[in-house]
């Protein structure tokens, strides 16, 4: 499954775009547990609260693209495309 989100605003902290497991608590930034993945508008992607380069920095007017394969266990983002 799938689903894009055109970003209108990187806000003053930036933004995170991602998904997470039912037992995330949403009280926490997502990504920064082991059961949320995040590609921050850094261009770094966030798992556990650990970096890792992954993309270009996003900017407004970009479109992400957030693909779930869980069959797979995988997960991308793909940027404008």
């Amino acid at each position: 499954s799938s689903f894009s989100i055109q970003i209108e605003s990187l806000g003053l902290k930036g933004i995170r775009i991602g998904v997470a497991e039912a037992e995330y608590d949403m009280r926490k930034i997502i990504g920064r547990d082991d059961n949320s993945w995040a590609l921050h508008s850094n261009g770094k992607k966030y798992h556990n609260n650990i970096p890792e380069a992954y993309s270009i920095a996003l900017e407004p007017k970009m479109t992400v693209t957030v693909t779930l394969k869980r069959a797979e266990g995988a997960l991308f983002f793909s940027i404008d495309g």
